[in-house]
């Protein structure tokens, strides 16, 4: 997982394997 800031100043979390991205899709329904 990455943490990235875009130019705005907001946070980014890039999940970077297929276990992150499915846990990454289920904290973003929430």
């Amino acid at each position: 997982m990455r943490v990235s800031i875009s130019p705005r100043g907001a946070l980014k979390l890039k999940p970077d394997t297929e276990e992150e991205r499915e846990a990454f899709k289920v904290f973003a329904a929430v």
